[in-house]
């Protein structure tokens, strides 16, 4: 069960990396892994 555990939380790390470093590049319809939330993105003034 352990492994199992440690191998879905590997999955999740990955997945949301994968997603942030596209959310970075300027994709913001980047998938976040779902129960995630993605980082902030920068203040930008009006």
């Amino acid at each position: 069960m352990r492994k199992a555990l440690w191998d879905a939380y590997g999955w999740f790390v990955a997945a949301f990396r994968e997603a942030a470093e596209k959310l970075r590049a300027g994709d913001r319809m980047a998938n976040f892994p779902s129960g995630s939330f993605p980082p902030h993105l920068p203040f930008v003034s009006a």
